[in-house]
């Protein structure tokens, strides 16, 4: 199953930005109140074995965590690539 790191504040973040540098990061912003971000975490929580452990995955919650999704929002240019099988 895949593990997560929460990601809280705009520190949290940053070390993730930070660790970046060496590995790949992942981060999905997820909304705790739509049922598309949900069946998207639950698809990619199924897919957790095809990351390798060298792979940062942070999940952001845009409800409970409003300022520090806002933050990125703002501060970093975001591209959707989309999946499918």
């Amino acid at each position: 199953m895949l593990q997560w790191s929460a990601l809280s504040d705009r520190a949290d973040f940053q070390s993730a930005l930070n660790l970046s540098g060496t590995a790949p990061v992942y981060i999905f912003k997820h909304s705790t109140q739509c049922p598309i971000s949900a069946r998207a975490l639950r698809q990619l929580q199924g897919e957790g074995s095809s990351f390798s452990e060298e792979r940062q995955v942070h999940l952001v919650k845009v409800i409970e965590q409003r300022n520090l999704s806002n933050s990125m929002r703002r501060n970093w240019a975001w591209s959707t690539n989309l999946h499918s099988s």
